[in-house]
Order: C-alpha cells, then sequence, then structure tokens
C-alpha cells in the first residue's frame, strides 16, 4: 500500500478526556485508528504528546512527508518512524491505521503464530485507577481461567466471576454503592485481604460450578505507594489499616498472600527501579507469574535487564510509541521463554487493534478489562478473527 493522505483529530476516551485518532488513506484503502492514556503511567514510559494535543493535531494535519510512503511489510513501519514523531499516542495511532488499511491485518503481518490469548480481567480496584476515599491499595484484582480451551468460554466465566462479585459486595459490603472505576472493575472500601479473601471464596465458587479452574491475579503497582524507600499502606487489612513496609517486609508479604490465596499472577509487586527485589521475590513465588509493568514500560533494554526477576511482561505501545519495539520485545520474550500480555489503558478508546497485535504477535494474555464498550471491544475483535 502506497500512504496518500494522514488527517489526526480528536476524540473522548472512556474517562471522557481528549486523546488522538489518526486517519489513513492509502491506494488500496482508508482506516482510523486511536491511541489510549494511562493514569497509572511508568516513569520511564514516552511522552504521549509532544507539546498541546490541539497543537500537534495542527502540525500532523500540516505534515506531508508521509505520502508516497510504501508499505509492504511490518519492517517497513521503521520508514515512517524515521520521520514522523510527534509523541508515543500519536505514533502509534498511525501505526495501527496503516496495518488496518490491509483488510485483514492479523493474517497478513502474523508472525506464524495462530493460537488465541487467556483473557485478563480486572475485577475489583484501588490505586490511581479509583476515585474513592476508601479504597485498596492494590491497582487491580484480576481473574483469569486456566484450563479452558474457547477463548470465548473464558470472557463469559470472567463475566460470571464478575457478577458473583457485585453480589458478595451488595450483601457485605456497606460502602459499595455499585459504582466502577475507570477500568469498569467494582469500587469496594474493603482492604486488600478482605478483597483476597472474597475473590478466593467468589473463585472456588464458580470454579466448582464451572469446573473451570479460576485463578487470582493482582496489579500490585508498588511504586504508587512507594515512598522514601518503603512501601505505605493505606488499606492494608480489616484491622491494620495503615502499615509500613520494608522492601524484604514487601517481599515477605506477597510471598504470603500469592501462597494463601493461590495467587497465580502478580504485577509490579515492587517499585518501577527495583530489578534485584524482582529477582529475589520471584525465587520465592514459584509457581506464579511476575509481571514487569512499569518496571519495563515495552523497552527492550529495560526488558533485558529484567530477565532473571520476571515470568511476564506488559506489552503497551503507548508506552514506548514504535510498533517496531513491540516487535523487538516480543521476539526478546519469546526467546527467552517470557510471556507477553498484551494491555488496555485506564484510558482506552473503541480501537480494537489491540487485539490484532495480541493474536499476530502470539500473545500469551490479552488484559483488556471486564466491563465497558471500549474493553468488550478489543475481545469481541478477537471473537471474529477466530
Amino acid at each position: 500500500m502506497i500512504i496518500k493522505e494522514v488527517r489526526a483529530s480528536k476524540i473522548k476516551d472512556s474517562r471522557n478526556e481528549d486523546s488522538i485518532e489518526i486517519f489513513v488513506k492509502s491506494d488500496i484503502g482508508k482506516a482510523r485508528a486511536s491511541a489510549p492514556t494511562g493514569k497509572s503511567k511508568g516513569k520511564f514510559e514516552k511522552e504521549y504528546y509532544k507539546g498541546n494535543l490541539n497543537q500537534v493535531i495542527k502540525k500532523i494535519n500540516s505534515f506531508k512527508k508521509l505520502e508516497g510512503i510504501e508499505i509492504k511489510k511490518f519492517d517497513d513501519l521503521k520508514k515512517v518512524e524515521k520521520i514522523f514523531n510527534f509523541g508515543s499516542n500519536p505514533n502509534v495511532a498511525l501505526e495501527y491505521a496503516i496495518l488496518k488499511n490491509f483488510k485483514k491485518p492479523f493474517k497478513k503481518f502474523n508472525f506464524g503464530y495462530r493460537k488465541f490469548p487467556i483473557p485478563l480481567g480486572n475485577s475489583i480496584g484501588g490505586g490511581l485507577h479509583t476515585k474513592s476515599r476508601k479504597k485498596a491499595d492494590f491497582q487491580e484484582f484480576l481473574i483469569y481461567v486456566e484450563n479452558c480451551r474457547k477463548f470465548s468460554d473464558r470472557v463469559k466465566v470472567n463475566l460470571l466471576v464478575y457478577t458473583e462479585i457485585k453480589k458478595y459486595l451488595t450483601l457485605n459490603d456497606k460502602s459499595f454503592k455499585g459504582k466502577r472505576n475507570d477500568e469498569g472493575a467494582w469500587i469496594s472500601g474493603f482492604s486488600n485481604i478482605e478483597i483476597l479473601e472474597l475473590l478466593k471464596k467468589v473463585c472456588d465458587r464458580v470454579s466448582s460450578r464451572t469446573k473451570y479452574s479460576v485463578r487470582i491475579g493482582m496489579d500490585v503497582a508498588a511504586s504508587s505507594f512507594y515512598k522514601n524507600g518503603k512501601y505505605v499502606y493505606n488499606n492494608y487489612s480489616a484491622t491494620k489499616r495503615k502499615c509500613v513496609l520494608t522492601r524484604a517486609e514487601q517481599i515477605e508479604f506477597l510471598e504470603h498472600i500469592v501462597k494463601k490465596y493461590n495467587i497465580g499472577y502478580l504485577e509490579d509487586p515492587l517499585d518501577e527501579t527495583d530489578f534485584e527485589g524482582f529477582k529475589k521475590l520471584k525465587k520465592r513465588t514459584n509457581g506464579c507469574m511476575v509481571v514487569g509493568d512499569d518496571l519495563t514500560v515495552t523497552r527492550l533494554k529495560r526488558v533485558r535487564k529484567a530477565k532473571g526477576g520476571i515470568d511476564a511482561v506488559i506489552v503497551k505501545p503507548n508506552q514506548i510509541g514504535s510498533l517496531i519495539e513491540v516487535k523487538n520485545v516480543v521476539e526478546f520474550c519469546k526467546l527467552n521463554k517470557i510471556k507477553t500480555i498484551f494491555s488496555h489503558r485506564s484510558g482506552e478508546t473503541k480501537e480494537d487493534f489491540l487485539a490484532d497485535l495480541c493474536y499476530m504477535f502470539g500473545g500469551d494474555f490479552l488484559k483488556a478489562g471486564i466491563y465497558g464498550k471500549e474493553r468488550i471491544v478489543k475481545y469481541n475483535r478477537l471473537k471474529k478473527i477466530r
């Protein structure tokens, strides 16, 4: 395909905040694509926009250097990345739109993979994604199904757990008002430990009913409550709200709850600069995936450094603003037996191309929430691919 025209415009994301959409017209078709925004951002992420969003849109709409560029294969995106750099969000939205000009990008640019990922859903929220005075310190309490072949059945079981959680919170959490946070997860006033207790009960109940193994996961997002070398909890447990832990105590605490609640997934359990701490924790949580997000921010250099301390890595294209770098990260992970988790952001759009990318690169998980049209659109796209 040969690029004929590129235009940018402003749209609203799931938080009703401004984001960018890019339109690309070529000799074989046309397509639009948008980029999300994250509230919980790693300090090593690239900047979303190089300047004010309105200014960026104006610059893109007068930028003519992309016209005439030919894209035949995935690596041809390097031609675009050499001359177009208005921030990670415009960069990603542009590359999405270019690839979407092809009728079946998931097939055209597939790297030899045919498997479907495991859907990873956020059921109860806390941390920076949740606007509530009383909330969990951990950012996401996740669920996923292990022993199930069909992608659509995994999605249904996640939704069943989500529904059962609401029933439990309605009966047991006096502060529960049936509200959801930025990612569509339930907002509860329960402490970290109380939420794990209820999740264990609900997951065991659903597992027994469906005969599928439902596991608990957590995005600790530890950097968000890491202060002056300590982990400062405000809602640690029902009997001990305030709590301050050293690195050694944090590792010991996480090891304990991983074993007690059969947790299978642990994301950003320590501060985003603590590569050695991740390695120590990984050795003590055998059977649980230790996952890097803020630690690695989809940068090959940081993923390499994290090797030995992680079992899996979060892939968020707009953390780095380059699908070529995404490819490099995924290839490194495949060679080193590190699982890949393609992930949405808290401020999502109705863009569904993340599903194409996950399938193209053989992603092990797709982390796209459970509830909300901006989340479900990703799963629906995968169902169409099937």
